[in-house]
């Protein structure tokens, strides 16, 4: 079974793994832009100028990931290194469950539980700036 990766590395290589609510998020359809209109004061109403293919805005996405090791010294690096690969640019998330790629900017942790120093659960949210981007 292939494995979620995050910048071409499998999350176990961090002890990490995406929770549940994680694939509902990613699946949740962004919101489209504004549409164009012209509100001439000579007409009635406004006039929507309609297109082929209507453009979708920037989204958050907020996913779940425990992250688990055998000792505190080997969770903290763990950890460390996930949270450091968050940090960078724009990630690539690759899901093979959905044979999909997303193009992620970290934006904050919305949760931290901590399981004694050996395992823990952390809620990012990612901005996806272009929703339509896919590889």
């Amino acid at each position: 079974m292939a494995e979620i990766k995050i910048n071409d590395k499998p999350l176990s290589q961090f002890g990490a793994m995406m929770l549940a609510g994680s694939y509902a998020s990613l699946l949740t359809p962004a919101e489209l832009k504004e549409w164009v209109f012209n509100d001439d004061p000579r007409k009635n109403g406004i006039e929507y100028i309609q297109s082929e293919r209507p453009k979708v805005k920037e989204r958050s996405i907020d996913l779940i990931f425990g992250i688990k090791g055998d000792t505190e010294s080997d969770f903290l690096a763990k950890y460390n290194a996930f949270i450091g690969e968050l940090h960078k640019s724009i990630i690539k998330l690759y899901v093979p469950d959905m044979e999909r790629y997303y193009y992620l900017k970290y934006s904050n942790c919305t949760s931290f539980d901590n399981f004694s120093l050996k395992a823990c659960k952390v809620a990012i949210k990612f901005i996806e700036p272009d929703p339509t981007k896919t590889e």
